[in-house]
């Protein structure tokens, strides 16, 4: 069976307890849409940070130019800004250069 992967990009300019927040719903957000196609219990998980909203949207365009579908989380009690986002599961083979990207470390 080849592994897949999510890769959750949440904003850094929060507090953790925040960012972990965002990041579980980026997550439920996905896992919703996954409902009925896949059983969840088999993906890896990837927790990426990023400084602010304009690193977060650079990850996006980076998704973007290589395809791959993600599923975003827009906070609001902070005005609808977006905090977060989750890609749809990755095979391992087409991850590529997303495995450069450093992993959360709480600031």
């Amino acid at each position: 069976m080849c592994k897949e992967y999510v890769y959750i990009f949440v904003r850094q300019d929060m507090s953790k307890e925040q960012q972990l927040v965002q990041s579980a719903h980026a997550t439920l957000v996905l896992g919703h849409k996954l409902k009925n196609r896949k059983d969840v219990s088999e993906l890896y998980y990837a927790v990426i940070g990023v400084a602010n909203l304009l690193e977060l949207a650079q990850g996006m365009k980076h998704l973007q130019k290589r395809n791959h579908e993600f599923v975003t989380f827009y906070e609001p009690d902070q005005g609808n800004t977006l905090t977060a986002i989750a890609t749809y599961p990755i095979k391992d083979e087409d991850r590529g250069d997303l495995r450069k990207y450093p992993k959360l470390k709480f600031l």
